[in-house]
């Protein structure tokens, strides 16, 4: 399974980033609705590209997790 980071919008695409950093393109119209700046996509096998709520949340856990231990020192 294949996730992506939305890194940002540039025109009519979405600049995301995969597990290697590596950068992918994919056209907004592709997207689901709620995919917002910092969210977690997810690549079925039929090739859609599907929002993963679960991911987005535990992902930002995380973050929050390590910044709170770098700024509490």
């Amino acid at each position: 399974m294949k996730f992506l980071y939305l890194d940002r919008f540039e025109g009519r695409f979405a600049v995301c980033e995969d597990d290697k950093r590596e950068v992918i393109l994919l056209e907004k119209k592709s997207l689901p609705q709620k995919a917002k700046e910092g969210c977690i996509l997810r690549f079925e096998n039929d090739g859609t590209v599907v929002f993963d709520e679960k991911e987005t949340k535990a992902r930002l856990k995380l973050v929050q997790s390590l910044e709170k231990k770098l700024f509490d020192k």
